[in-house]
């Protein structure tokens, strides 16, 4: 069996990569990004784990760390999907891992203002977007209210402004660092918002349903849905799948909508595993599972999923701490979830060692 080396942060995205790959595949090599200890590397599937401190080595990583075997990598954040793009040429000739089959196509491609305007090309709704650097004056956008995001999250961040009018665009955009470039948007009014994991290999893709979202944290899901497709979200696989293809893009992938009440508008691509993958592996379609099969050259046999509920439960307990919800409620439906991202009954050291990182950093703070 060809290694198998999980990279990403001390995230539970990249636990339940971890989960899903141990339960399929044994035990994995992992590489965390950007901390020297991770609640991730406790989990039952960890072989052993690098630290390394940041994206900027791990280029240099890679090429020392190259094998006879060819290792397939599995990346769990921007910031590393980058990395191998940026240098596919070389790294390819050791590695497998998500691509688009020459340097710096998904550079390219994660500039968020490229994807909605691929969107809009391949048949999605899009909103009325706009770029701007902190020299540029925002006189031209009339859309209100926005929201302001960085272009490239592995430069800018995952931070998301509300913006009202145009001097509140005015501040954030002169507030930002040289060499951020921000997308602005129309605020969409949001009804419900989707996410559609799936795998695009050479040959095939596989979408096997989408995550209806009920919760989020600071960008991330936290209590969700896994539903079976409509002809509605059916379609929009279609237009993702479409999109991908226009890349070249092969691997692991996650498209994100939201319902304004008349159409799902596109909202980003995500050219790595979207943290969701792990609902589906519970509903029954494990996609990392696959997408090793598929660099394994096994076949690949479509399955179909079951309707659960699934939880990130210490980022959703924090609407109990707002009172955007009980804790009766939450509790019930924390009991009800199928799906938990931290909690596994047979891999349970890393919710006990993130849940103790939190009371320990409580108590420095």
């Amino acid at each position: 069996m060809r290694r198998i080396i999980i990279i990403g942060a001390s995230h539970h995205n990249t636990l339940s990569v971890v989960r899903c790959i141990g339960e399929a595949f044994g035990q994995i090599e992992l590489v965390i990004v950007g901390c020297v200890k991770s609640f991730v590397s406790k989990s039952k599937y960890v072989k052993n784990v690098t630290f390394l401190k940041d994206a900027d080595v791990l280029y240099q990583w890679a090429m020392n760390n190259k094998g006879q075997d060819k290792p397939i990598i599995i990346s769990c954040a921007d910031g590393v999907s980058q990395v191998f793009d940026m240098h596919y040429e070389e790294v390819h000739l050791y590695y497998d891992f998500f691509n688009a089959g020459a340097d710096g196509v998904l550079t390219a491609f994660m500039d968020k203002q490229r994807q909605v305007e691929l969107a809009k090309e391949v048949g999605f709704a899009t909103p009325i977007s706009a770029c701007y650097t902190n020299k540029d004056s925002v006189g031209d956008f009339s859309t209100f209210p926005c929201i302001v995001k960085p272009l490239q999250s592995y430069v800018g961040g995952k931070r998301i402004w509300h913006c009202n009018n145009t001097k509140e665009l005015q501040d954030v955009v002169i507030s930002v660092p040289d060499g951020v470039m921000l997308q602005v948007q129309e605020l969409i009014k949001n009804e419900h918002e989707i996410v559609l994991p799936g795998l695009i290999t050479k040959d095939e893709i596989f979408v096997p349903g989408y995550i209806l979202k009920h919760r989020e944290f600071l960008g991330g899901t936290t209590y969700s849905s896994v539903k079976k497709h409509n002809t509605t979200t059916e379609q929009l696989a279609a237009y993702s799948a479409t999109m991908l293809r226009k890349i070249g893009y092969v691997g692991l992938f996650g498209v994100e909508a939201m319902f304004n009440g008349k159409d799902y508008v596109f909202i980003e691509l995500n050219l790595r595993n979207d943290a969701t993958c792990y609902s589906m592996a519970v509903a029954g379609v494990n996609l990392p599972a696959m997408y090793v099969d598929s660099v394994l050259g096994n076949k690949l046999e479509p399955k179909q999923i079951s309707e659960i509920t699934s939880m990130v439960e210490n980022k959703d307990f924090s609407h109990v701490i707002r009172r955007n919800v009980g804790f009766t409620q939450w509790l019930k439906e924390l009991r009800g979830a199928q799906c938990k991202f931290l909690y596994n009954k047979i891999d349970k050291r890393p919710l006990f060692a993130c849940l103790l990182d939190q009371i320990t950093n409580k108590i420095h703070k």
